[in-house]
């Protein structure tokens, strides 16, 4: 499905080169129409392959996602209800769920932004750059050192970018969860009577923590908009003089100033534009990272290779001779003997030992 970026980031460069031809075509005389109309029919030709190879892009990818989004979906949710009892006392469920769709989530967010915008625009920026070569080198390692220099200071700075957004929605999720959870259990008589402390609670996470998280990455990314912003400005200017200079010595025709002229400033709106969209990726990328510390758990309880599905045959519940302490010096259960036959409706205190006890979380 690559096939579609690639061709496809060739684009300016092909359209800057056809009309570098046709202004040195027409600077000279006679003009040559015939090899301006073969230009032109060859255009064509490859904005059809262009079409067509997104078209395929497309296809492949209907063909293909959707299956491997579910097929996400279901491992990660395998890995999860593998996991023992004392996980899920200890894990929020919101919290839970909040990470799985930010795994799915970010999956989409992840090879759509790779396939339909920074491979793309890299590799448009990359032919556009090399194709300079053909023209003037030394405009070739102006903008290649440039470029250098200007990828170097922001890949380092989204390398912290990164760490601050995931630090950011790792909070994020413990407040869904915790969100999630006080709405869940809200018909509870005691957590309905205790909804002005939850109210609170969910205050002081948002208002002390989550917010101080949020500003934190917020001067961050415009931290690094300043400097991308400053390095843009830098580069038109030395172009212009450079390009000025090379055509009054009749180093490069008219079609190449043109040709330099569009392709560089491309390159420099192009680079301007990758900036926000690598940053977005980078925060994209630090919520898929913070959602996948919930698989980072071993699953405890796997099936055996071969185990076959447990058939009830009956829903009787029976305890004999049971004992049980949580300590030495406590007993809960001395010796108990407990039958619950199928349908039969039985009122019990202190259940919770008994239930967990029934289903072999001790």
């Amino acid at each position: 499905m690559l096939q579609a970026p690639i061709i496809g980031a060739t684009q300016m460069t092909i359209n800057g080169y056809i009309l570098k031809i046709i202004v040195d075509n027409f600077s000279v005389n006679p003009v040559c129409y015939t090899k301006i109309i073969k230009l032109c029919f060859l255009f064509v030709i490859y904005l059809m392959a262009m079409e067509l190879s997104w078209r395929v892009s497309q296809y492949g990818w209907i063909k293909s996602q959707p299956f491997i989004k579910a097929n996400i979906a279901i491992k990660v949710y395998e890995h999860i209800q593998n996991q023992s009892y004392e996980f899920f006392q200890n894990v929020q469920t919101g919290l839970i769920v909040s990470k799985i769709k930010g795994i799915i989530e970010g999956y989409s967010n992840l090879w759509s932004t790779i396939h339909y915008k920074l491979i793309n625009r890299i590799l448009r920026i990359l032919f556009a750059v090399i194709s300079l070569v053909f023209v003037n080198v030394n405009i070739f390692i102006i903008v290649l050192i440039w470029l250098i220099i200007f990828f170097m200071i922001m890949i380092k700075m989204s390398f912290t970018l990164s760490k601050l957004s995931a630090e950011k929605n790792e909070w994020h999720h413990k407040i869904m969860g915790l969100i999630a959870d006080n709405i869940l259990n809200i018909y509870t008589l005691f957590n309905f009577g205790r909804r002005k402390f939850k109210l609170a609670n969910i205050k002081n996470h948002l208002l002390n923590k989550q917010i101080a998280k949020d500003c934190q990455e917020i001067k961050y990314s415009f931290k690094m908009a300043i400097i991308g912003g400053i390095l843009y400005l830098f580069i038109p200017i030395v172009l212009f003089i450079f390009i000025i200079y090379l055509h009054s010595r009749n180093i490069i025709s008219n079609g190449d100033v043109i040709f330099v002229i569009s392709l560089s400033f491309y390159i420099v709106d192009s680079v301007l534009h990758l900036l926000p969209e690598i940053t977005n990726f980078v925060k994209d990328m630090g919520d898929f990272s913070a959602s996948f510390t919930i698989m980072q758990s071993l699953p405890k309880l796997l099936d055996k290779v071969g185990s076959k599905d447990i058939k009830i045959h009956n829903g009787n519940i029976i305890f004999n001779n049971i004992s049980y302490s949580y300590n030495k010096d406590k007993i809960i259960l001395n010796n108990l003997n407990l039958s619950i036959k199928s349908g039969q409706k039985v009122g019990i205190v202190g259940k919770s030992t008994l239930i967990s006890l029934l289903m072999k979380n001790f």
